[in-house]
């Protein structure tokens, strides 16, 4: 078996980019949120699945990981772009995004079937 995730020094220092991301936006966004009248506690979860979807990506070597890594992060891109539902566009930018993603994904798909078939271990390594 191959390893689904290789944690190197590289995704080391992406994943500190990344969570110092996530927390600018967490600290950023606290302010805005508590004037809304949605509750808040979804954006912060959201958001912590769009964080860990873009470490599993950075970290994949596997084409298993990967997938997962981009749908976790896009699935919850989704529910934050559409988070305020009290505003006119957002559902509509929500559904745009969410075809777009599912577009991209089975372009994806098509891409990583024709490697899947060769001889070897699937992944990004192959000696």
């Amino acid at each position: 078996m191959t390893p689904l995730l290789i944690v190197g020094d590289l995704a080391r220092f992406t994943w500190g980019l990344i969570l110092a991301a996530a927390l600018a936006v967490a600290v950023l966004a606290f302010n805005y949120l508590s004037k809304q009248a949605e509750q808040r506690e979804e954006f912060y979860v959201l958001l912590l699945l769009a964080t860990l979807g873009a470490m599993i990506l950075v970290a994949s070597s596997h084409f298993a990981a990967f997938f997962l890594g981009l749908e976790l992060l896009s699935v919850s891109l989704v529910g934050l772009i559409a988070y305020l539902r009290a505003r006119p566009f957002t559902l509509a930018a929500g559904f745009k995004y969410l075809v777009l993603a599912a577009v991209s994904v089975s372009f994806t798909l098509f891409g990583i079937a024709p490697d899947l078939c060769q001889p070897g271990p699937p992944g990004f390594c192959r000696p």
